[in-house]
């Protein structure tokens, strides 16, 4: 497992499914993700929970410059 957690606002690609998701609390036990600003390109709304080790298992760095920025 990695020494650092995801910081909230970070995106993310989920292995299993391809699909960038953004951070939206991250904590050693609970880490959330979802990508709801993608909503209109996806028609559906995904997110995942899970602890540290399994955002590992899942998840690679995405690229924050393909997807849309958070509303402000």
């Amino acid at each position: 497992m990695s020494s650092t957690l995801p910081p909230p606002g970070s995106v993310w690609r989920q292995r299993s499914t391809h699909r960038q998701m953004r951070v939206i609390y991250s904590a050693e036990r609970d880490i959330v993700a979802h990508d709801a600003e993608l909503a209109d390109v996806h028609q559906q709304i995904a997110s995942w929970v899970g602890d540290a080790k399994a955002f590992d298992a899942e998840f690679i760095p995405g690229d924050p410059e393909h997807y849309p920025k958070t509303a402000a």
